[in-house]
Order: C-alpha cells, then structure tokens, then sequence
C-alpha cells in the first residue's frame, strides 16, 4: 500500500473526528434562570411582572398619559364630571371606552382567551353601537 494512502486515511480519519458534529445542549429559560445568583433571579422575576402586569384602570390609564379629566372632556365634548362617573362605572359599552382610549390617542383591541392558551383576537365590536346595531 503506498504511504500516501495511509497518510490520506489517517489524516482523513482525524478530520472526521475533528468535524464530527457535536450536539449542543440547548437550556430552557428556567434552567438558565436557576443558574443565576438569587437576586438576579429577583431583579428578573420583578422586571417580568412589570411587564406584564400592565392592568390599569381607565383612570389610571390617563392619569399615566398625563391627562386631566378636564381635557378628557373637552376632547369627548363632555362634562368634567360626566368623565369622573365614566371611569368609576363597573359596566359600561364596548363602544364607550373604545371611543375614551381613541380620545387619549389608543386603539382598543378586544381579545378572548380559551383554555389551553387560544386567543382570539375580536373584531368589529367596538364598531357595532356606531352602526346602528
């Protein structure tokens, strides 16, 4: 057998253990947080609250915007205390707080959530009361 061919079986036997493919372990999120010292842990855990804890009031929600009630009124060509009733109210139209988010420059989007995480994202209610439904 020339030398040749036993250099080139053997350099190519340690290229093939070079380039065998080595699998890489993937970590999830959590695993990956479990490493991390505890209070970065914390400071992470707090940080994602925040993000998704973004429930407000509509009162809230302008007062966050930096709008008085008095604005409020002027752009809905309501009373200052009619917009004070507005947001203490429990129950009130679709179509209503559609048109207080537009007023504070918003889009209010409706969103249904079904067990095993389905969201459906509805369309056309806000607009029913506007056309005469």
């Amino acid at each position: 057998m020339p030398w040749t061919l036993v250099c080139g079986e053997k350099i190519r036997g340690v290229f093939r253990r070079k380039m065998k493919k080595k699998t890489k372990k993937y970590t999830t999120f959590a695993e990956h947080l479990s490493k991390l010292p505890i209070e970065r842990q914390e400071r992470i855990n707090e940080s994602a609250k925040k993000l998704i804890a973004h429930e407000m009031s509509l009162q809230e929600m302008r007062k966050a915007l930096a709008i008085s009630q008095t604005e409020m009124a002027e752009r809905l060509e309501l009373g200052q205390g009619d917009i004070s009733k507005f947001e203490r109210r429990e129950d009130v139209y679709v179509s209503s707080v559609r048109k207080y988010i537009e007023a504070m420059g918003g889009k209010l989007e409706l969103i249904a959530k079904f067990p095993e995480k389905r969201r459906y994202k509805i369309k056309n209610i806000g607009e029913l009361a506007d056309n005469g439904l």
